[in-house]
């Protein structure tokens, strides 16, 4: 959007293939597989395959356990991830509406293409699914910033000393997030 016509095109014709390699075979997401390390809320595993039938996945503290085939163990860690994510969220939002003296109504875990969280005026939070990977001093700013937007539906000095008061670790969770959150982008959701 920044470049006239004439440039994007340009730019088209001159990475092509790049283009078409892109839409064919996608923008290099990450898959889970067996044998990777998983973090999830803060707690690395290593994710096992074993075939089987009818068998609910198994979480303990350093395995999660995939009952199926390889084409299954992505899509699982997802579901996986989504859910301990949810409470872990709801778990932590609760802690910090105590401490501003604030409601809200709902948690919603979803996937979101540019933001990693929001705050309807419904007093509803939205947090990104990909948050679920990230460092939990990085989901926990942004869980305390949608939190922080219930008392100020902006981003006004009054917002900015609350959220430091809230969560101390707020610039660097911006720093991490600066430097390394492209990675949650890789994450195939």
């Amino acid at each position: 959007y920044r470049f006239s016509e004439k440039k994007a095109l340009e730019f088209l014709k001159n990475h092509l293939e790049w283009v078409k390699s892109k839409i064919i075979n996608g923008f290099d997401k990450k898959s889970f597989k067996a044998g990777d390390i998983v973090s999830i809320v803060g707690i690395e595993r290593t994710i096992v395959l074993k075939e089987a039938v009818r068998r609910f996945n198994e979480i303990n503290d350093n395995e999660i356990v995939i009952y199926g085939n390889e084409d299954k163990i992505h899509n699982e860690i997802i579901k996986i991830a989504k859910s301990e994510f949810i409470k872990y969220s709801y778990k932590k939002a609760l802690e910090f509406a105590k401490i501003l003296g604030v409601n809200f109504n709902q948690i919603t875990i979803k996937k979101m293409k540019s933001r990693l969280g929001s705050c309807s005026s419904k007093k509803n939070v939205n947090l990104n699914l990909k948050l679920a990977f990230a460092p939990l001093f990085v989901s926990d700013m942004v869980i305390a910033h949608e939190i922080c937007h219930l008392k100020h539906m902006n981003h006004g000095k009054d917002f900015k000393n609350e959220l430091q008061r809230l969560y101390p670790l707020t610039d660097e969770a911006e720093v991490w997030l600066k430097n390394n959150g492209k990675s949650l982008n890789l994450i195939n959701l």
